[in-house]
């Protein structure tokens, strides 16, 4: 077994095969598979951004928003607009036995420029040469790679008959310098040896040349690639932003897996002589090391890490500048924090999904975590997002809950800052933080209303508290009536939404205070209105609380689901509906943004919003081509149409007499199957087109309508996650759909 051999381990394991875990015995144990379920930070959500992924291995990023991830088969994919490309970058032929494959990639720091891409894949056995790894540069044209644009910079060590140990880790420093891990291919002296590059950390220049302020200056090219040695199996590596530092995750044998600082060169990290710390002269201890075992904080393999230092974070500012990091076996991610000597560990999340391989930080601010699954088609990218609170409502005070009978009464407040909040009454306290307290007799025999105080950070509020009013009737809660429907918007779209006064009833009539929880940032509430836009994504659930005038409350729950932006392509004519006997001509626009079109044509009519015209006979007669026009916000396109050409082909126009329909899907998002709905299509030839958001045609489908409420399915199974557009069209009329898929 093997790094990528994961979730197929026995149900019992010894101490030393689980401590071995070479990353050949990295695996994922039955106690371990049934941790205690997904635990993340309040306020911070998985989300799934795509599924999908053959055999992940390592992702990166470019600014332009792009994910591009690894598969160990050869392919490199790009996510986009959250979207997986089906068509891959690049498609090579690798060894992918055991370890081996494509496992590592890096984006040049030019890449706007110059467009390199950079992979680490194994070549296999050929012509009498072993098997080995091989780092080579491609130049992207958009979002595949230029025919034939492959440029070999470096052929490492021919590999042995083990699979296991390659490394794969590779980044740029801040220096423009490629830095590179490479494993010492499950053969140990190798880390120890300056005369190859296995079990090293190795720096080159961008050509594939050697830089001359490496630290090892004369001797074979190997020992003057050598930026560190003394390494096992340097998965993955990070440098931080600002301050250039270097880290390396080296999976560990025995006992330990080690975070190593690697920003300055020439050091020895000590394998196979030392696993963790050591007092080994001339050895560099690991900044941090944690243990092999089960449960949060030890593990058996770590594979991911990232520093938090974004331009545009949304993580809590005490996250900024620590460097996250996972661990294959247990499925939980930690951060440590370096900025004061010894490395302090915090927990993060546990019950991660399955055979996490890699983090990142996406431009967006938020991690991304890359999970191979069980293998196969089921690796999976998530992002880790951070739901930022609502706005805290202002510092209220409420009515008090009080007991007729004792006289014990308990101060109430709303919203504020969490601070400590104090208490006053005439007659009853002086200033306390103790919110219970109790009405002496006296003052309950004349009861008169009473002023109550409530005050923090010097803000202060107050209650006029009738005692007489409280005791002579039997105040019932409110209740939630409802119900709230779902709702779905686009990301960055203005929404708005009205709690009616019809969502709760109070058995009084008393005027209720709503209050939200859950809302993504960019929404918020303002009395009883939601408004505002959010270009968080996800399904978010949202609760309304509606509370009376003594603190009793009632909610209703809802979800809200934020979609990616479908971007509108431009406005543009097309082939109009022509009936060469009538001379009826019908415009036919695409795209556009959903304001009204104007059309225009010489003879045929002035700017008009009617898209369905009549040729006079004239221009029929002499039938010259005809150049019509639409415009819509001021944007104008043309499209020149030849009668001649058009009628002596015989063009079949839509029957006049065709009505319009409606269209909706049953549901949406969808699953395997698109079903959609046609109403009001009885007698029409109908078209229905499944495209891409670029507009690639995916399934099409010709359907005769018999049927007044006419249902048919488009089968979808095949398709990954996202969002797509279903076009359904008669010739006169066409309707697009947005088609959400999930699995």
């Amino acid at each position: 077994m093997n790094i990528f051999s994961i979730l197929r381990a026995p149900a019992a394991i010894g101490r030393r095969t689980l401590a071995i875990c070479h990353i050949t015995g990295i695996i994922l144990l039955t106690s371990i598979l049934a941790a205690n379920g997904q635990s993340l930070p309040q306020s911070f959500s998985l989300v799934t951004v795509t599924a999908g992924l053959r055999n992940p291995t390592t992702m990166a990023t470019t600014a332009d928003g792009r994910i591009w991830i690894a598969e160990q088969g050869g392919t490199l994919r790009i996510v986009k607009n959250s979207t997986l490309l089906p068509t891959p970058f690049v498609s090579l032929s690798v060894d992918a036995s055991g370890e081996r494959g494509l496992i590592g990639l890096a984006v040049d720091p030019a890449f706007p420029v110059n467009g390199y891409v950079y992979l680490y894949y194994t070549v296999p056995a050929a012509n009498g040469m072993a098997p080995h790894n091989r780092v080579s540069r491609f130049t992207a044209a958009g979002d595949v790679a230029v025919a034939g644009s492959e440029t070999v910079l470096l052929d490492l060590d021919p590999l042995s008959s083990a699979t296991n140990h390659n490394g794969g880790a590779m980044a740029f420093g801040p220096d423009g310098k490629l830095y590179i891990g490479v494993g010492e291919n499950a053969n140990a002296p190798n880390a120890q040896s300056l005369t190859n590059h296995l079990g090293k950390v190795l720096r080159i220049n961008a050509d594939g040349s050697i830089p001359a302020d490496n630290p090892f200056a004369t001797g074979s090219d190997a020992r003057r690639r050598i930026w560190a040695y003394g390494l096992r199996n340097p998965y993955t590596l990070t440098f931080q932003p600002g301050s250039g530092r270097l880290l390396v995750n080296d999976v560990g044998q025995d006992s330990w897996e080690e975070i190593n600082d690697a920003t300055t060169g020439g050091q020895n990290f000590g394998w196979p002589l030392a696993e963790g710390s050591t007092s080994t002269s001339g050895l560099a201890n690991p900044v941090f090391a944690y243990p092999h075992g089960s449960g949060d904080g030890k593990g058996c393999a770590i594979t991911g890490g990232a520093f938090y230092d974004p331009d545009n974070g949304t993580y809590p500012a005490t996250m900024t500048g620590k460097y996250f990091y996972q661990d294959l076996c247990n499925n939980w991610i930690n951060y440590i924090d370096l900025s004061a000597g010894a490395a302090v560990r915090s927990a993060f999340a546990t019950g991660m999904p399955a055979g996490g391989l890699g983090l990142t930080l996406g431009t967006d601010g938020v991690l991304y975590s890359l999970s191979r699954g069980s293998g196969g088609s089921s690796g999976m990218l998530y992002k880790i997002i951070h739901l930022i609170p609502d706005v805290p409502e202002a510092f209220r005070m409420v009515a008090p809950v009080y007991n007729c009978q004792t006289g014990a009464i308990q101060f109430k407040t709303t919203g504020g800052n969490g601070t400590p909040v104090e208490y006053q009454a005439v007659g009853v306290t002086g200033w306390t933080t103790n919110p219970n307290q109790f009405i002496e007799a006296g003052l309950r025999a004349d009861p008169k209303p009473m002023m109550l105080w409530a005050r923090q950070n010097n803000v202060l509020v107050n209650y006029m508290f009738n005692l007489q009013g409280a005791c002579n009737g039997t105040n019932q809660p409110p209740a939630f009536v409802g119900p709230f429907a779902n709702v779905s918007l686009l990301s960055g779209q203005p929404y708005s939404m009205t709690i009616l006064s019809s969502a709760f009833a109070d058995p009084e009539g008393e005027l209720l205070v709503y209050s939200s929880f859950g809302l993504p940032p960019g929404l918020s509430l303002s009395g009883n209105i939601i408004s505002g836009s959010t270009t968080q994504l996800g399904d978010f659930p949202i609760t309304i609380q509606a509370t009376d005038p003594w603190g009793l409350a009632a909610s209703g729950q809802f979800t809200l689901t934020v979609q990616q932006t479908i971007p509108m392509e431009p406005l543009r004519l097309t082939a109009p509906v022509y009936n060469c006997s009538t001379g009826s001509l019908v415009f036919q626009t695409s795209g556009g943004n959903g304001s009204p079109v104007e059309f225009f044509a010489i003879g045929v009519t002035p700017w008009t919003l009617n898209p369905m015209q009549y040729v006079e006979a004239g221009l029929r007669a002499d039938p010259k081509p005809i150049t019509l026009n639409a415009r819509q916000g001021g944007r104008e396109t043309t499209f020149l149409f030849n009668l001649q050409a058009a009628c002596g082909q015989a063009r079949t126009a839509t029957p006049e007499t065709a009505r319009p329909f409606t269209a909706r899907l049953y549901p949406n998002p969808v699953g395997p199957a698109v079903v959609v709905g046609i109403e009001g299509a009885q007698g029409q030839h109908i078209r229905l087109q499944l495209t891409d958001l670029s507009g690639k045609p995916i399934v099409e489908k010709q359907l005769d309508v018999t049927e007044a409420d006419q249902r048919t399915g488009m089968d979808i199974q095949r398709q990954p996650s996202g969002m797509y557009l279903l076009r359904i069209s008669n010739g006169r009329q066409a309707e697009t759909l947005r088609v959400l898929k999930q699995e």
